[in-house]
């Protein structure tokens, strides 16, 4: 994550997150909120079935998202607010579009979350550039 703006100007807000996609919201690409509050504790409600180790893995912008439909949110990427929470679009915290390697940083923008996948193996990290760079070329 690279902070490129101060982020002063939410602090005035109970939450805020931001789309990842068009479709998911992501807490992986930059939130905050202040303490107790209701949508995150939803949120980390969504991990509860996962924590003894039976039920899989899932990502954390599908549990976020889902979390914040039950509160109301519309999956299309437009800003939002739902029960004080604002919720922005992409280009506020995820501007760079890790599957083409293009950045569209705007004056909105307050962070930018590179994509390292310090979380993956090196073979996987491997295939998920040579997958980016097949799709840029046929854009």
């Amino acid at each position: 994550m690279e902070v490129v703006r101060p982020l002063d100007e939410l602090l005035r807000y109970p939450a805020f997150f931001g789309f990842e996609t068009e479709e998911y919201v992501n807490t992986g690409v930059g939130f905050g909120a202040e303490r107790g509050n209701k949508i995150v504790e939803g949120m980390l409600k969504e991990y509860n079935p996962l924590l003894d180790g039976k039920h899989g893995t899932r990502g954390c912008p599908i549990l976020n998202t889902e979390a914040l439909e039950k509160k109301g949110l519309i999956r299309n990427g437009q800003k939002q607010q739902i029960e004080g929470a604002q919720i922005f679009p992409i280009e506020y915290f995820n501007p760079y579009d890790d599957p083409t390697g293009r950045l569209n940083k705007t004056t909105k923008t307050y962070s930018i979350h590179w994509f390292a996948k310090s979380w993956m193996g090196k073979k996987a990290v491997s295939y998920t550039h040579l997958r980016a760079h097949e799709t840029s070329l046929h854009l």
